[in-house]
């Protein structure tokens, strides 16, 4: 990852004091949602993260209830979002994010140190199993394609059932999307110069797949009011 998003994901987090109590799961979940970089200024924010909410409920509900899986680790966990849903569901859960403070917030939430390890994601320890290994939004902010591939195969080895790689901006709508990025916002390329977010073909997945002779599977994001979505895709490689 650069420089610049280095300093951005390392900031976020400073002296965040958490509290669960009194809370329901859903304004937990904002809560930690918004220190991953979910803070946009939105006309309707409740529903915004609503629908991130309810999203991630009903994968990782059929994820137990379907698939069987029992245990899931996130890469980029953050904050602990994800981490703190699939604990509240009676899934045995593990992280890895580089972010010293992002990481020390979900060490709270999760009320376990030793669940979250600090590290780069290409270093991802392959050696314990887990049923699901998944990733929320972060190949975008690793330094190229190439980089996103082998933390893939990592990713691929440590699980046991499934891969799940979400929010993944898709290459084909490359120059769509950057206009519409240009168009919102004012100095654009002057304000985000340095913070590029990389593409990804579907075709490495998919090449991907057909190598490590796993089942593939694509699905559009659905949030009306997440103005990203569009350009974005979901991929789950489901292991023999």
């Amino acid at each position: 990852m650069n420089n610049k998003w280095k300093e951005i994901w390392n900031a976020k987090g400073t002296d965040c004091k958490i509290s669960l109590s009194g809370k329901s799961e859903f304004e937990v979940y904002r809560e930690l949602k918004r220190l991953d970089g979910y803070d946009v200024s939105i006309e309707n924010e409740e529903a915004y993260y609503k629908k991130f909410y309810d999203s991630a409920v009903i994968m990782f509900e059929d994820m137990k209830n379907k698939m069987g899986v029992c245990s899931a680790y996130e890469v980029g966990c953050g904050s602990g979002a994800n981490l703190y849903l699939l604990k509240n569901r009676g899934i045995e859960v593990g992280g890895i994010d580089y972010s010293e403070n992002l990481a020390g917030v979900a060490r709270t939430v999760l009320e376990e140190e030793k669940l979250v390890q600090i590290g780069e994601a290409v270093n991802l320890p392959t050696d314990t199993k887990y049923d699901m290994v998944f990733s929320d939004g972060v190949f975008a902010y690793f330094p190229d394609e190439e980089y996103g591939m082998t933390v893939l195969k990592k990713m691929y080895d440590k699980a046991r059932k499934v891969v799940v790689i979400s929010e993944v901006f898709d290459k084909d709508r490359q120059l769509e999307c950057e206009k519409h990025r240009r168009e919102m916002i004012d100095n654009y390329d002057e304000r985000y110069e340095g913070l590029d977010k990389v593409f990804y073909k579907r075709e490495l997945f998919t090449q991907f797949a057909d190598k490590h002779q796993c089942t593939i599977k694509f699905s559009k994001v659905e949030n009306e009011y997440y103005w990203n979505s569009k350009y974005l895709f979901h991929c789950y490689l489901y292991k023999a």
